[in-house]
């Protein structure tokens, strides 16, 4: 076997190993792009959840505020 490589080879191997590399930091890009929009969508329903505790929790009180103002008439 040959020891060495042309230099027309030696290019096309090199121009092969940066491609894999680019498309695999590519991939690596997106994988990690949907991996933050779940946790943003995650945080998102979290938030919506917690507003709607609070909402909940804020008609208890007025809820029972009312109750007190009506025992104390």
């Amino acid at each position: 076997m040959c020891q060495s490589v042309s230099p027309s080879l030696a290019l096309s191997l090199r121009v092969e190993g940066e491609q894999r590399e680019w498309s695999r930091k590519v991939r690596e890009g997106r994988e990690r792009e949907a991996r933050q929009a779940l946790l943003v969508h995650r945080l998102q329903n979290k938030v919506l959840e917690y507003k709607d505790r609070c909402q909940h929790v804020e008609l208890q009180l007025q809820e029972e505020h009312r109750k007190l103002l009506n025992t104390e008439v």
